[in-house]
């Protein structure tokens, strides 16, 4: 049977852990420099580059260049028998030529997904100002049509999901603790300068407006805090308040710490 070396570079080696090699691997040293592990791939006739990449483990929304024998392919390529095929990550300062890429350019701001796991980080983002879709009766066949229909890059934890034939665009967490997930993110999408806090809905998604009549900000806002703001926000599908409390002061935090 005819065999394949995979190299994967940069964050792709974030999916692979010492009790999980589904390949055979060898690691070589140039120096006191380790260089990406190789894994031979064993293939058969009509395999497609992309079949080999999610048989290893690395789920093919976060892969954004492929180079077989050091020219560039698309995920349809049809492996050869000794071929040396370099996979490599998305890259956020690097612009690619468009013949290089798997995938049309992500649309800036981008919109997300979420799975059902991730509830925590899906209020971090909407705080942040982002719009992102959140419903826990999705199974996975919606996420990813949703995804694919929206340019909507979904985010989950499961590889599976990801690994969707349908999936344009998509990103696995890979921290557990929900503000360390909002950082990731922020950190991956670069989105610090696209934050908009306090103008999206927390609960819903929706886009709030600013709230000045005195009689709905009464009835909306506890006695206890109209004291201490003068500035209010409004979600008319919830019917809900906001103003620059907790969750502001904790945004600000998450930003100060990525500093």
């Amino acid at each position: 049977m005819p065999e394949a070396v995979f190299r994967f570079y940069g964050s792709l080696n974030d999916f692979f852990t010492p009790k999980r090699n589904p390949a055979k691997q060898k690691n070589v040293f140039n120096g006191e420099r380790k260089s990406p592990p190789e894994f031979i791939r064993r293939f058969k006739s009509g395999d497609t580059v992309k079949d080999s990449i999610e048989a290893i483990g690395v789920v093919h929304p976060e892969v954004n260049l492929i180079l077989a024998n050091n020219t560039p392919v698309g995920f349809s390529y049809l492996l050869q028998p000794n071929d040396r095929i370099a996979v490599y990550p998305e890259f956020c300062n690097i612009e690619l030529p468009s013949d290089y890429t798997l995938r049309p350019p992500l649309e800036y701001p981008p919109r997300f997904i979420a799975d059902i796991h991730l509830g925590r980080l899906v209020k971090y983002l909407r705080l942040f100002g982002f719009d992102i879709l959140y419903d826990p009766k999705l199974d996975d066949a919606d996420l990813s049509r949703i995804s694919a229909q929206q340019n909507r890059v979904i985010l989950s934890r499961d590889t599976l999901l990801l690994k969707r034939k349908e999936i344009i665009y998509g990103y696995r967490i890979r921290a557990t603790n929900p503000r360390e997930q909002i950082r990731e993110i922020i950190t991956r999408y670069a989105l610090k300068d696209y934050a908009k806090p306090m103008s999206r809905c927390l609960v819903c998604n929706t886009s709030l407006v600013e709230l000045h009549n005195p009689d709905e900000i009464e009835r909306l806002v506890p006695p206890c805090s109209r004291p201490h703001f003068d500035m209010y926000f409004y979600c008319k599908t919830c019917d809900k308040a906001y103003w620059k409390g907790h969750h502001y002061d904790n945004m600000r935090g998450i930003l100060e710490e990525g500093e």
